[in-house]
């Protein structure tokens, strides 16, 4: 193939050479002759013709070539890869379907060489240069193509004839490859044979040798197509002498090759056969010794539990050592057969795996067989010694069975014969420890040796032993039956049914220590009773066991059944003694603890309403407000802890409830009464809390409006000192600045007098001692700011005479003197009393609109002339106590009503036929003595004069425009009527408080859930239209104010704070009453679930009880009522 490109350049070159020629030369030519004789022209043209035919020609057999290249190339290609497939086909089998896919594309490749050399066939007579390109090529062919037949043998024959030329290229293939092959029959070849056949797994061996059977069968099949292969050469040879006798020498070789490729492929299949046999013969070695080798397992098996006879390990050792005795051949051709394939590469692992395999299971039960044959040699003299332990076992046995049947026959017992009766448990001992000693040895698998003429009894000769024994046993016992036995069990009988008559001492009602200790005292004489008697009842209940085991009485189940009565009734005895002082000491300690716990509990809160009950019924709050609201705190604080102490207290009541029966009632009247006591403190605490929270709310209003006038008063002072310094117009109007500023700031004075007043009257000497130096300080500087303001307003030339009436009419409203009746003191105060004794004796507090009306008007009345006999009074003792009894009546009226502000009508309203001033305006009336103010009473009680009298008038017109005016704006709502509104809703918080506190929420926790739930809800539904109601109040409070006087300013301005403190007041009882309410309906669920369990439980021991009694063993009241507990 190394020739076929030069080959193909030479011809191309000289094909170019021949064209450049035949191209100059014609060119030359046609130059010459161009002019020549049309004979000559005509001849040139026909030259010219042939030349464009002869290079087509070329052109053509050039193709061919250039297609034989490629060709070439290919096969080329091909039989370099067939040479690799060649080195490692035989190796391994497995790629000779890769080796037949390269075979069937170099046919392929073949067969299209094939048609490039009919193509050159074609033109053989277009170019004597191409015919002597072709030998070579074919040579190169053949050359290369040896290695195709070996590939696949079905390539090594050319198709049929018509492959023209092509011919010749196959057989020098078929040369180069066969000949190749030619020197693996050498000296090498059984070496290159056993390095062939290297397979890992039966099925691959098999493959391979049904593979190379076909393959063997193909190659011969292929002798046809060598035989036209050969003709074709012949015939090619024929007509091309030139190269006929190369062509020859080829063909020789591919023959010789061909017939060397036969020999090869049946030595190889042969090999194989051999092989395989080796295989399937190696199997059936292995298979009859695995057979052997499980019997001698199975004879091994057989061995191992075998019974203590002699004979039975004979037979068992003359089997295994004639199992043992196996010839070693079979081991022997296995071995060899398998080192052989191993060494051939052949299913290398899967054979050292099956001999692996086999040797091991060989040597192990080699071994096995082998410490099995000796275990039974050393066995056998062992069994026969056994056998001879057994036999005289037996003899004596007999002998001592024939000892005490004589002794029991003849009445005697163990205490006439006491060594004899030691000598006979020593051998009963003895021969029970040789037994057990048998027995470990397992020795006991021997069959029982029976007289003649008595059918054998089911068991082994020592189970037979055994029972032998135990008859021996029982007769010695009945020669050991002991005297007197049934005395001592009567004696125990009788000091247990004395003891159980003793048992009411457990039995206690009470719930007081010392009675507990009583009964506690006559438990422990029954426990020391059943404690001495223990000991004796023991004894006489084990030894009477032994009798009746050992069958020592003539009557054993009488015996047994008295036994067991004897032994119930101590244990029914003793679980209720031990059980009854376990109550007794658990109910005394809990005794001793409540009593200890409910006393301390007790007396703090005695002590602690006492206190509450002090300072409610003094009537006055204390000096140190914040340090009365952190021990109200405290107390509060304290409570929740004694909370648990209650807690713990109940606790320990329902433990004793659960051990003193009938102390239920007692226990409950404490914790009520102990309950109610702490409900008592709290809500106690809680009402005063709130009335010191409203005292010091109050007192930081009052705090506030003389904070407030003290600083307006301090700039005033400073504005009149600096308006001397200024001009007579400036200072008038700054005047009558100050003039306007002094009415408004009066109002303020004046409602902070009459919080003073309800301070210092209300609140007791503590606080009057903190507000009356306020307030005097307060009217000497209120006093003295108008003073100056009056002076400079005298001292302007300004109307001097509208300034005086106006400076009386100010002084007029500022304190304004008051024309008291006549009538006699004694006579108002029966009227007081009269009215006290008619609030004290009213029961029912709902009446209609007109009857609260009414008792309004009447006791503002009485109150409105107490405190005009106030002023009259110059005795301070009876000053002191006339204003008690009014404030007493005040108080009264409030608590009965709930009101603490009265419905108040416009001040605004002149009245001139002697219409009586409401309380509130009366409280601005109190003496100047009571106030404190510091007025001239000499310029007021002075004759008034003409322009006085003018100036009042005018004053008067004034006030009665202004009070045209006010109604004019007056809205449909009047302040009046806001203030009603007030009072109304406090009116229904009142009622909500007596509902909260009415018998239904505070009689029990736990007592009428439906009622209390309703109860609740309803006073839920009132809070909530309630709420509405408050929000409207707070609403409309801009709008009420702003049509207000000065003194329904500050009216106002009490009632909402008096409604806010009674709202929360009644939202947080309503809170603490629900929290209970919810704790006490949890608290009921979970104990009627603990009852429903132990319902359950006490059903179900009961059945238990009642399952388990017997007419032996009776169950006291008391022991059924402890099992329910």
């Amino acid at each position: 193939m190394e020739t076929t490109p030069s080959a193909f350049e030479a011809t191309e070159a000289r094909i170019s050479a021949l064209r450049e020629g035949i191209v100059g030369a014609l060119c030359a030519e046609v130059e010459q002759q161009r002019a020549a004789d049309p004979a000559e022209q005509q001849r040139w043209s026909e030259l010219s013709c042939r030349a464009q035919d002869e290079l087509g020609a070329l052109r053509c057999l050039l193709g061919s070539l250039k297609d034989a290249q490629v060709t070439s190339a290919q096969v080329e290609k091909w039989l370099d890869g067939a040479q690799a497939v060649l080195a490692g086909t035989f190796p391994r089998w497995g790629t000779l379907r890769n080796c037949r896919r390269s075979s069937t594309g170099v046919g392929e490749r073949d067969g299209g060489h094939g048609h490039g050399s009919e193509a050159d066939g074609g033109e053989r007579e277009r170019g004597a240069d191409v015919r002597s390109t072709r030998p070579h090529q074919l040579g190169a062919a053949s050359a290369g193509g040896a290695a195709g037949p070996v590939g696949d043998p079905e390539q090594a024959a050319p198709e049929p004839p018509g492959g023209g030329v092509g011919d010749p290229g196959e057989g020098g293939e078929f040369a180069e490859g066969l000949g190749g092959d030619a020197g693996m029959d050498g000296a090498g070849g059984r070496e290159f044979l056993m390095r062939d056949f290297e397979y890992k797994s039966p099925e691959d061996l098999e493959g391979a040798l049904d593979e190379m059977k076909r393959a063997k069968e193909d190659v011969l099949q292929k002798e046809v197509r060598v035989k036209i292969l050969k003709d074709n050469i012949n015939t090619l040879v024929a007509k091309s002498p030139p190269g006929g006798q190369d062509l020859m020498a080829d063909l020789g070789g591919v023959l010789k090759n061909y017939q060397k490729l036969c020999d090869r492929f049946k030595s190889k299949c042969h090999t194989l056969e051999e092989v395989w046999s080796c295989w399937i013969e190696l199997l059936q070695y292995l298979e009859m010794e695995n057979g052997w080798l499980s019997n001698l397992e199975e004879r091994v098996q057989a061995t191992e539990n075998l019974p203590e006879s002699s004979e039975a390990v004979s037979e068992a050792l003359e089997s295994l050592e004639s199992v043992l005795r196996h010839p070693g051949d079979n081991r022997t051709q296995i071995r060899e057969l398998g080192q052989t394939l191993i060494d051939g590469g052949i299913l290398d692992e899967i054979i050292s795996e099956k001999l692996e395999a086999f040797n091991s299971r060989y040597d192990q039960l080699s071994h096995q067989a082998v410490n099995r044959q000796i275990s039974l040699e050393q066995q056998l003299p062992q069994v026969r010694e056994s056998e001879q332990a057994l036999q005289a076992l037996q003899t004596s046995l007999s002998q001592l069975d024939q000892t005490l049947t004589s002794y029991l026959t003849d009445r005697v017992d163990a205490l006439q014969l006491p060594h004899e009766a030691q000598t006979i448990q020593a051998e009963i001992a003895a021969h029970e420890a040789t037994l057990e000693d048998l027995r470990r040895r397992n020795v006991g698998s021997l069959p029982a040796v029976c007289p003649e003429g008595k059918a054998p009894r089911g068991g082994t000769m020592l189970d037979q032993l055994q029972r032998k024994l135990r008859e021996i046993s029982t007769k010695f016992q009945l020669f050991q039956k002991p005297a007197n036995f049934e005395q001592r069990m009567l004696d125990c009988r009788r000091v247990l049914e004395g003891a159980k008559a003793e048992l009411h001492v457990l039995d206690v009602r009470e719930v007081e220590p010392e009675e507990i200790q009583t009964r506690l005292n006559g438990c422990m004489k029954l426990y020391k009773v059943l404690s001495e008697v223990k000991l004796e009842v023991e004894t006489v209940i084990k030894t009477g066991r032994q009798i009746v085991q050992k069958q020592q009485t003539e009557n054993p189940k009488s015996m047994d059944e008295q036994l067991t009565a004897l032994k119930l009734l101590y244990n029914d005895l003793g679980a209720q003694v031990t059980e009854g002082k376990q109550d007794l000491e658990k109910a005394l300690a809990l005794s001793h603890k409540l009593q200890k716990e409910s006393g301390c509990l007790r007396e703090w809160l005695s002590a602690t309403e006492t206190a509450l009950d002090q300072k409610n019924s003094a009537g006055s709050m204390p000096a140190d407000i914040d340090a009365e609201i952190g021990w109200a705190n405290g107390l509060l604080k304290e409570l929740e802890r004694r909370k648990a102490e209650l807690t713990r207290v109940t606790e320990s009541s329902a433990a004793l409830q659960g051990l003193v029966e009938g102390s239920e009632e007692t226990l409950e009247e404490r914790l009520c009464a102990l309950d109610a006591g702490w409900n008592r403190v709290r809500t106690g605490t809680e009402d005063w809390l709130s009335t010191v929270l409203n005292h010091q709310n109050e007192v930081e209003i009052f705090d506030e409006n003389l904070a407030h006038i003290s600083t307006w008063l301090y700039q005033t002072e400073i504005h009149l000192d600096e308006t001397e310094k200024l001009p007579a117009n400036e200072k008038e109007e700054v005047v009558k600045a100050l003039q306007a500023e002094l009415k408004d700031i009066s109002l303020r004075v004046d409602s902070a007098r009459d919080q003073a007043v309800i301070l210092m009257t209300s609140r007791g000497p503590a606080c009057r001692e903190v507000v009356e130096p306020k307030l005097a300080d307060l009217n000497r500087n209120f006093d003295k700011v108008s003073q100056h303001i009056r002076a400079a307003r005298l001292s302007t030339s300004l109307e001097p005479v509208a300034v005086e009436m106006q400076e009386v009419q100010e002084v007029r409203e500022v304190q304004a003197p008051v024309t008291l009746s006549s009538r006699q003191l004694l006579d108002f105060e029966g009227e007081l009393l009269a009215s006290l004794s008619a609030l004290d004796a009213q029961q029912d507090p709902a009446q209609d609109d007109d009857k609260v009306d009414e008792e309004k008007a009447h006791v503002e009345e009485v109150l409105r002339r107490g405190e005009e006999v106030l002023l009259q009074i110059p005795d301070e003792a009876k000053k002191e106590e006339l204003s008690r009894n009014l404030l007493r009546l005040q108080m009264q009226y409030t608590t009965l009503r709930e009101l603490n502000i009265l419905r108040v009508q416009q001040t605004t309203e002149v009245s001139h036929d002697g219409i009586a001033f409401s309380w509130s305006e009366t409280r601005k009336e109190v003496s100047p003595g009571l106030l404190g103010a510091v007025v001239d009473q000499t310029s007021l009680e002075a004759t008034p004069s003409r322009e006085e009298v003018v100036e009042e008038e005018e004053v008067q017109e004034e006030e009665e425009e202004v009070v045209v005016v006010t109604e004019v704006k007056t809205p449909s709502l009047l302040p009046s009527d806001y203030l009603l509104d007030i009072n109304k809703v406090l009116l229904a918080m009142a009622d909500n408080e007596l509902l909260l506190n009415s018998t239904e929420l505070s009689r029990g926790l736990y007592e009428d859930f439906s009622s209390q739930e309703d109860a609740l809800k309803n006073i839920k539904d009132s809070l909530e239209r309630l709420e509405d109601q408050v929000a409207a109040i707070h609403e409309r409070q801009p709008d009420a104010i702003q049509e207000a006087s000065r003194s329904e300013v500050a009216q106002i301005g009490d009632a909402l704070t008096q409604l806010n403190a009674e709202w929360d007041r009644v939202n947080r009882m309503y809170n603490d009453r629900k929290g209970c309410f919810d704790k006490a309906v949890e608290e009921w669920r979970h104990f009627h679930c603990d009852l429903n369990d132990l319902g359950q439980w006490v059903s179900e021991a009961e059945q238990v009880l009642a399952d388990g009694k017997g007419p032996t063993a009776p169950l006291t009241r008391r022991r059924r009522r402890r099992t329910r507990r």
